[in-house]
């Protein structure tokens, strides 16, 4: 199975696993529907209709009544197109129940700004006498004249968070099909309401 599946963060659990106590994530899938395959590059269009949105436009009300699919909040082009559907056009995802481990992609939590310490965990300079008030201070950038200019992607304060983030090779802990719960071992990228992409692993 190589589709991407797309399911909400919905927390954590706990749960003891031979004899540790380890974290669980918990994932919910939502009823989806493959709108429309698009030949061009194999891929197919899927709408989350039980994810509701607080808000739709015209131009998208008018694209969930042509393709009789009910308003959605996401909307998204996934490839390859060879999902299994049920009599509603909605995506099957009982076939998980025989999946061990998967690969997930989120956002991650945004931070806003943060300085050099936060952000890359640099070490900070000395806690005494002289240094003043830049104790938290990433230290020297330049490059002495030549060749004069800060390197691109050298490590400094930034923007922190907010980035696409790919784990592989997550182990499913259990899959409630009644449910539609993805419980899976370990941490995912992003907060409570996230949209995630889960993939099984080839």
């Amino acid at each position: 199975m190589n589709n991407t599946y797309f399911l909400e963060k919905i927390g954590m659990s706990s749960a003891y696993i031979d004899g540790k106590l380890l974290p669980i994530t918990l994932l919910k899938f939502h009823t989806s529907y493959v709108v429309k395959n698009l030949a061009l590059d194999n891929s197919s269009l899927l709408c989350f209709g039980s994810i509701k949105p607080a808000k739709v436009t015209k131009s998208m009300l008018g694209f969930f009544e042509k393709n009789s699919v009910p308003a959605s909040r996401y909307v998204r082009t996934v490839s390859p197109c060879n999902y299994i559907t049920t009599e509603n056009n909605s995506v099957d995802m009982s076939n998980f129940s025989n999946i061990s481990y998967v690969n997930v992609r989120a956002k991650t939590v945004g931070k806003g700004t943060q300085g050099a310490m936060k952000r890359h965990g640099f070490g900070g300079l000395r806690a005494s006498h002289g240094v003043s008030i830049s104790h938290r201070s990433h230290g020297s950038t330049g490059a002495c004249q030549d060749p004069g200019k800060v390197f691109k992607g050298k490590k400094m304060a930034g923007r922190m968070g907010n980035t696409y983030t790919t784990i592989k090779n997550i182990k499913v802990f259990k899959f409630n099909s009644d449910e539609m719960v993805l419980a899976i071992i370990g941490s995912v990228p992003g907060k409570k309401g996230n949209l995630i992409e889960v993939s099984a692993c080839r």
